[in-house]
């Protein structure tokens, strides 16, 4: 077997109002990066303040050649995000996802995301492809609450795990690390 076929690829996608300079990315691209035989990238999606859908589809696409040893990490848009572009996909597998503070559903508060949730998710197609997955949430947030991610976690058939601290696991919220994320996406890959 060639040895790059063993190269575990990971891409840490952020959400609405953010980059990838902010909250935990950058430290857990370090922390995976002391690790051999393991690529990461953070993608850096335009216009964060109004996001768009079908663009940051397109930039995934672009990004990401999808594999067994592919993993998605997503932050609050980000889940959804990685969840659409998945659907988009034919005859595709990839080691897993690790889903931060998810939803599937409109967030009353932020209308403006509602065309990330427009397009009902195929939970059966999406559970196929995806061979691990983990949604991690906090009972604080309070910008995603987390009945809709544990709702999101339960549809995927993912290991919830809720944290009774934490809120939206932000750099406001004190997550300039995040070793809960590293330690679930260490062991789903293994």
């Amino acid at each position: 077997m060639p040895e790059r076929a063993k190269i575990k690829e990971v891409f840490i996608i952020h959400g609405y109002d953010s980059s990838p300079r902010k909250n935990w990315f950058l430290w857990l691209e370090s922390e995976l990066k002391k690790h051999g035989g393991i690529k990461v990238a953070i993608l850096d999606l335009p216009d964060s303040q109004n996001p768009n859908l079908n663009l940051w589809i397109q930039i995934l696409r672009q990004a990401i050649s999808p594999s067994k040893q592919t993993f998605l990490v997503g932050h609050s848009l980000g889940c959804i995000t990685i969840l659409q572009y998945l659907q988009t996909l034919d005859c595709v597998e990839i080691g897993g996802v690790v889903l931060v503070s998810g939803f599937a559903k409109a967030l009353p508060s932020l209308p403006l995301l509602d065309g990330f949730t427009h397009t009902p998710l195929d939970y059966s197609k999406l559970k196929a492809m995806i061979h691990k997955r983990v949604v991690l949430s906090a009972k604080d947030d309070s910008i995603v609450p987390t009945t809709l991610s544990k709702e999101l976690a339960q549809n995927l058939g993912a290991d919830f795990i809720q944290t009774q601290e934490g809120g939206h696991f932000m750099d406001s919220d004190g997550f300039r690390t995040f070793p809960l994320a590293l330690e679930k996406l260490a062991k789903m890959m293994g």
